[in-house]
């Protein structure tokens, strides 16, 4: 095939090569408009100012009606670090040189798109429809918070609104240590579980009662409302300067109480050094047989294990109360008191003593310091030949110390 060239303007119709027998491979020209076409099909055109691949009539500068291929990027014109990136099984996108959203399909599941896989200073924001209101949701990354209806999270969770559990469930089962659950069951009641709290009810008591806080004063006041009480009442206020809670009637705790001194501002401390005061109930018709009242260990903070080889001083003092009768035939009294110290490298250099008195009608309960290995527990015996079953209470206070030695700061109290 030849082809005479000639300069200037030239008038000529459509093109088709010779070589092809059906005459539907060529060049068709148009006014403003050139189409390369195969077999009667456009396949790139020239449509005034607009580029169309597999499309007669495009719409835009580049049109394609089909897929595209590229090796690896995709850049903005005249911006170099703006650029989408191809590699294999993966997807990554930068704005301004900074990666801001990823694809990786992994060697195996799960799989994973992260926003600001370039670790930088930059906020996931999700918007509501009206600009006027806060975002629905926002990912701070500086603070590595999250905020619903806020900009500014001020804790890792930030909810500026009402929380909703809309699923009942069965009691859970516990997590695992230093974790919890929040749920609701079928009574429609709120509860809480971790791994050392039992399913708690947090709605107990409802029916409108309450504590509040009211920070209008300078001290600042707490005041508790009955569900049969229109109004408050300011029986309850705490003095913020002092430090100082102070309550007008009685005090009914259900459960143990902590002494802490308000110098122990960190966990660690005030697991170490405290006062502990609780009652036990005792009901046994067990005879000449030991029988635990409270039991505690030193453990090494963040795990279960005891000090080991390593030095470990301490000492706790305790004083029991028992008092109760023997199914009604006589009353019967007795108290002691006492300290274990911990002293050297070893559980077995652990050393106890107590004095004891009492006032029975008829047979006196014994106790003892027991001690196991790190393990201390504080034990009574009916010691009653005549085998008659015991009713009553004990009321316990025990001063734990802070110790000292190689693992003093590391010791915490397990109390059983």
């Amino acid at each position: 095939m030849s082809y005479k060239y000639s300069k200037g303007n030239q008038i000529i119709g459509d093109l088709s090569g010779s070589d092809d027998a059906n005459r539907n491979t060529g060049i068709d020209f148009e006014e403003d408009y050139i189409s390369l076409r195969t077999n009667d099909n456009d396949v790139l055109v020239v449509s005034g100012s607009n580029v169309g691949i597999g499309t007669a009539t495009p719409d835009y500068t580049l049109d394609v009606a089909g897929n595209i291929g590229v090796n690896q990027y995709i850049y903005h014109n005249g911006d170099a670090d703006t650029s989408i990136n191809f590699t294999d099984d993966r997807i990554r996108m930068k704005a301004g040189g900074m990666g801001f959203v990823g694809m990786h399909k992994k060697e195996s599941s799960p799989h994973q798109v992260t926003v600001n896989n370039g670790n930088n200073n930059i906020d996931f924001v999700v918007n509501s429809n009206n600009n006027s209101n806060d975002p629905v949701l926002r990912c701070d990354a500086s603070a590595a918070s999250v905020g619903i209806r806020t900009a500014s999270p001020i804790a890792e969770l930030d909810v500026a609104g009402k929380i909703a559990i809309t699923s009942e469930v069965a009691t859970p089962t516990a997590p695992a240590d230093g974790k919890g659950w929040l749920y609701t069951k079928s009574d429609g009641k709120i509860y809480w579980q971790s791994n050392d709290v039992s399913e708690t009810d947090l709605t107990a008591g409802g029916g409108g009662s309450g504590i509040s806080f009211d920070g209008s004063t300078a001290d600042g006041i707490l005041t508790y409302k009955d569900s049969d009480e229109a109004t408050v009442e300011s029986n309850f206020t705490f003095d913020a300067v002092s430090q100082t809670a102070m309550i007008s009637g009685s005090l009914h705790l259900r459960g143990e109480e902590r002494i802490i001194p308000t110098e122990f501002q960190t966990s660690a401390k005030r697991e170490r050094s405290f006062t502990l005061r609780k009652h036990i109930q005792i009901s046994t018709t067990t005879t000449n047989s030991w029988i635990d009242i409270i039991s505690w260990q030193p453990k090494v903070v963040g795990g279960t294990s005891n000090p080991g080889s390593n030095e470990f001083w301490a000492a706790v003092s305790f004083e029991i109360n028992l008092t109760g009768h023997y199914n009604g035939v006589g009353n019967s009294h007795r108290r002691m008191e006492g300290v274990v110290f911990y002293m050297g490298s070893s559980a077995s250099s652990a050393d106890g003593y107590n004095n004891d008195t009492s006032r029975d009608a008829t047979a006196v309960p014994n106790f003892r310091v027991n001690l196991s290995g790190w393990a201390t527990t504080l034990q009574y015996n009916l010691d009653n030949g005549s085998a008659q079953g015991f009713q009553g209470m004990a009321y316990i206070v025990i001063h734990f110390t802070r110790g000292a030695g190689n693992e003093g700061d590391n010791i915490y109290w397990d109390i059983r």
